[in-house]
């Protein structure tokens, strides 16, 4: 999983050019700036979270099926001892 096309995060940086120094003096180019690195961070750390979790699910899963082939072997052969 990625992130991928046209974020808000893009435009906040584009935002925070627009209200620099030449275009704007209160200083919101800085606070702009520093909100799109911070939710910069956090969508790196969701997407990498979702990463994880898929692993996580799909090693679950395989082991959900080895563990049910072992059980259907093992009723099959305690099935065979019986008659």
């Amino acid at each position: 999983m990625r992130s991928a096309g046209a974020h808000p995060v893009d435009e906040t940086r584009s935002a925070s050019r627009d209200f620099g120094t030449d275009n704007w003096d209160g200083g919101l180019d800085k606070a702009l700036s520093g909100l799109a690195e911070i939710w910069s961070a956090q969508v790196s750390a969701l997407v990498a979270d979702c990463n994880s979790l898929a692993s996580q699910c799909a090693r679950s899963g395989m082991l959900y099926q080895r563990t049910e082939a072992a059980n259907t072997q093992n009723m099959d052969s305690l099935r065979s001892d019986f008659g």
